[in-house]
């Protein structure tokens, strides 16, 4: 999937590029929902879903980094879950390409972004959506989704090691802390 990704795109300016990436936005929360939904039924991944959405979020960075960036950084209380999942997509890839990392590592880091809270599929929602504090005992559940969502993509033919590495270790400090 990855290998489709043209070598040079043609650079636009940020208006130019604002209505596309808003399109780009709206379609990748939808598809994170429906990924979602998916692991709470105990489907696999449809990677050929999810790979087109990171190669259009790619196009979108490649076009203007600053119109898809910027709308991520828009955050709505009831899509926060979908929206930081393509956030954290949309940043792992302009990262990567500031970095001038190849095209399929760059993929395969935005693939990780778009799936690491996939096991928040299996937290409750009234944990998930709880306002205030949680208990430790659901806090404990919290903790879990690391390595629910690692254990999904497991199962999911076509998702590599670093989309795996991603969502297992994306709680956990440089210092050691976090979890799992």
């Amino acid at each position: 999937l990855a290998k489709s990704m043209p070598a040079v795109v043609q650079r636009v300016p940020l208006e130019a590029e604002l209505q596309r990436a808003a399109a780009v936005r709206s379609q990748a929360a939808g598809l994170v929902r429906t990924v979602m939904q998916d692991a709470r039924l105990g489907r696999a991944v449809q990677v050929e879903q999810v790979g087109t959405m990171v190669e259009s979020i790619t196009a979108s960075i490649l076009r203007n980094p600053g119109a898809l960036v910027g709308l991520v950084r828009i955050k709505k209380a009831d899509d926060y879950t979908f929206l930081h999942s393509v956030a954290v997509c949309t940043l792992l890839v302009a990262f990567c390409r500031s970095r001038g990392m190849d095209s399929e590592i760059t993929y395969e880091a935005g693939l990780g972004g778009l799936l690491h809270d996939t096991g928040k599929a299996l937290v409750p929602e009234k944990i998930l959506n709880k306002p205030g504090r949680l208990t430790e005992e659901e806090f404990d559940i919290i903790r879990r989704h690391p390595r629910d969502g690692y254990e999904i993509l497991l199962k999911s033919p076509g998702i590599g090691p670093i989309p795996r590495d991603i969502t297992l270790h994306h709680h956990e400090r440089c210092d050691g802390s976090g979890y799992p």
